[in-house]
């Protein structure tokens, strides 16, 4: 019986198309990320909040409870205060927020801010702005609001944001203070994911290891596209 002859180049271009189509899903999703990314400024990614807590858990993060001023929402992170997608400045520690006439007081252990009912900030004060002390607690009382340091107890006036020491007061219920959780960007999971960083402590090399075939796809794409073309010898 005559030995069937092995086509080198079908089994080739048989393996060609197989490992092509398992590069094409790569390919597709490299080119896909690239694109965002190259338009992250546009996109504006990176102010752009993952709130997936699953995405969150990844990365070893535990959100803090949401903030809603009217329509609006404030979230608390190690890169500042957000309204939104507006950082109102850094807050190294979130002691409360209530609701007086027509704006909000939002008081932070260095930063006391006022904000419209639309959210809109009227007027605040840190350390660059008069703001002299160190807060560690705030307290609502019969419509007025009270903070405390190390050493005293003051009364905000919302008026000037100046505090008043208060020498002498009824028992009061302090707020829990809220401390900032780390923030994941849109553009920082894009990041991860083009680089393969999802995938863990490996993912970076088999990223590499992909484009690594990808290439060799891609020359031995180009060779036997050269074999099929090339003219017989004449005899």
């Amino acid at each position: 019986m005559m030995k069937k002859k092995f086509h080198w180049r079908l089994f080739i271009l048989r393996w060609h198309r197989r490992i092509g189509l398992v590069l094409s899903i790569f390919l597709a999703w490299m080119l896909f990320t690239g694109v965002l990314l190259n338009h992250s400024d546009d996109l504006s990614l990176a102010k752009r909040d993952i709130a997936n807590q699953s995405i969150l858990s990844w990365y070893g993060i535990s959100t803090s409870p949401d903030i809603v001023l009217g329509s609006h929402k404030l979230t608390l992170s190690t890169d500042g205060l957000w309204l939104e997608q507006q950082n109102l400045g850094m807050c190294e520690q979130l002691l409360g927020i209530t609701q007086q006439a027509e704006m909000f007081v939002v008081v932070c252990s260095d930063r006391i801010l006022l904000l419209t009912a639309q959210a809109e900030l009227i007027d605040q004060i840190d350390s660059l702005r008069g703001l002299s002390t160190h807060l560690l607690a705030m307290s609502n009382h019969e419509q007025q609001i009270f903070v405390k340091d190390k050493l005293q107890i003051y009364l905000l006036n919302t008026d000037d944001l100046s505090l008043t020491p208060q020498p002498h007061l009824p028992p009061l219920n302090w707020l829990t203070p809220i401390n900032p959780s780390a923030r994941v960007s849109l553009e920082r999971v894009l990041m991860d994911a083009h680089a393969g960083r999802f995938l863990g402590a490996w993912g970076k090399y088999m990223v590499d290891a992909f484009a690594i075939v990808l290439l060799a796809l891609l020359f031995s794409g180009w060779f036997l596209a050269k074999r099929r073309h090339r003219k017989p010898d004449s005899v």
